[in-house]
């Protein structure tokens, strides 16, 4: 299989667009069972009441492992907001509304939010006591069973051609309290420097959820340490400070 349509790429994998489909291309060495994993976990998702783009299959392409899915022709709400300054409200609409959907849906196949969280936390930079003491905290959260995206993110919020709303990317994807989703999601904000949006997407969450903004924020340090190992250098001073508030509290 040739591939030549590059539309990303990672230090891990390169995705391509051929002929109506999408193809992750991981690197040789990717561990098999999370190109399985994130093809299960979608597979999962295709009958919830989110639109989830199909999988078609996963291959084995030079050594390398694909997972492979239909494309989805439109802009991401990422492009749109670009695009269209002007109707930012009603982007954010829809990004909230589509989240709020989405943890609604039946989540009892995936794996729980806490244990992934737990190990990431485990192996972060942070000293001894501070990785005890926030699986301490993270044991203490309370534990829905709500779908947790993981990466929910304008990026990954897809608008086709006859305005339907498609949610991509689920590899993160878990079971777990909905506000660690949304506390994710206003970090992502702030770490592209988008931090007025990050202020805005919250009030308007809170507004349209029965989710106090409290529990929201009682995630964050949670959140950023579990992300901390992954963050690009220039940002982890962002989040280690969220950390450091937190242990000083």
């Amino acid at each position: 299989m040739k591939l030549k349509n590059v539309i990303s790429k990672r230090s891990y994998k390169t995705v391509y667009v051929e002929d109506g489909k999408i193809i992750k291309l991981f690197v040789k060495g990717y561990p098999k069972t999370n190109v399985f994993n994130e093809a299960l976990n979608q597979t999962r998702m295709e009958g919830s009441e989110i639109n989830v783009p199909k999988v078609i299959e996963v291959v084995e392409i030079d050594g390398c492992w694909a997972f492979i899915s239909e494309e989805i022709k439109g802009k991401t709400l990422e492009q749109l907001m670009i695009e269209n300054p002007d109707k930012l409200d009603e982007y954010l609409d829809i990004f909230i509304d589509t989240q709020i959907l989405m943890s609604k849906q039946n989540s009892f196949l995936l794996n729980p939010l806490a244990h992934r969280m737990s190990r990431r936390i485990a192996r972060s930079e942070l000293r001894a006591t501070t990785r005890y003491d926030f699986q301490i905290r993270l044991e203490e959260m309370e534990q829905f069973h709500e779908v947790v995206h993981g990466d929910y993110n304008p990026s990954n919020i897809i608008i086709d051609d006859n305005g339907k709303v498609w949610v991509i990317d689920w590899a993160h994807v878990s079971e777990g309290n909905a506000a660690a989703d949304v506390a994710k999601t206003y970090l992502w904000f702030n770490l592209h420097d988008q931090n007025e949006l990050s202020e805005k997407y919250l009030k308007r969450y809170v507004e349209k959820s029965v989710i106090e903004e409290k529990f929201i924020r009682n995630w964050m340090p949670l959140v950023a340490a579990w992300i901390l190992d992954t963050a690009l250098e220039e940002k982890k001073s962002y989040l280690r400070n969220i950390v450091k508030q937190e242990i000083m509290r």
